[in-house]
């Protein structure tokens, strides 16, 4: 079919039924080698691939229903059922907030030393605190038998920092289960009304005439 009559086309061929809305397909290694693939690469691709179509429905950004199609090579219905993988998929994006964590919580959104191995110590040092909390929220959530991710980051940093003799006995609490929680991407703080700075401090001074430094 022409490149131009593709648009909306499953770029797949049939081959079985699982259930409804979920399917096996298999996928056929293009004609042509990509330009964003090298020919070593290319090759080591087989000449066809058989991949498993799901359609589930999930909660957009908006919070409103909508439908996707899960491409996936698990294609045991028994072993990996359409419940589980639509489950699997709700959790993907907990990974931005542990490294919403990292940025934000711990402050690593910006790094202060100057040399390259000043940032690796500094780097290795965020790591270091975030393991340590992750083991104490993962050491609460077993004493409590609850799951890892139902316990506070938050609440084991300020336990970790101003009481420090409890890290590894206290109670923490336990967050309630809200999969489907939504919360708008914005900023609460304001930020100052000074602009970013962009260009050397000498680029400025001249732009500004600031023709000395204030005591």
């Amino acid at each position: 079919m022409p490149k131009g009559q593709r648009r909306g086309r499953p770029r797949s061929d049939f081959v079985r039924k699982l259930g409804r809305w979920d399917q096996v397909v298999r996928y056929v290694k293009p004609g042509t080698r990509p330009k964003s693939m090298s020919a070593e690469q290319y090759a080591a691709l087989p000449d066809s691939l058989q991949l498993r179509e799901v359609r589930i429905a999930v909660r957009g950004r908006n919070g409103k229903p909508t439908t996707i199609d899960l491409v996936t090579t698990l294609l045991d219905v028994r072993t990996y059922p359409k419940q589980e993988l639509a489950k699997l998929y709700g959790r993907r994006w907990w990974i931005e907030t542990d490294l919403r964590h990292l940025k934000q919580t711990l402050g690593m959104d910006v790094l202060r030393c100057e040399s390259r191995d000043g940032i690796e110590k500094e780097l290795w040092a965020y790591v270091m605190v975030y393991n340590l909390i992750r083991r104490s929220t993962s050491a609460a959530a077993k004493r409590q038998d609850v799951a890892p991710d139902r316990i506070g980051f938050i609440d084991a940093m300020d336990v970790m920092r101003y009481q420090p003799e409890l890290f590894e006995s206290l109670v923490l609490e336990v967050n309630p289960w809200r999969p489907d929680r939504h919360e708008p991407r914005i900023i609460k703080r304001r930020k100052d009304r000074c602009r970013y700075m962009t260009r050397p401090r000498d680029e400025l001074r001249k732009e500004f005439e600031v023709t000395g430094v204030a005591a």
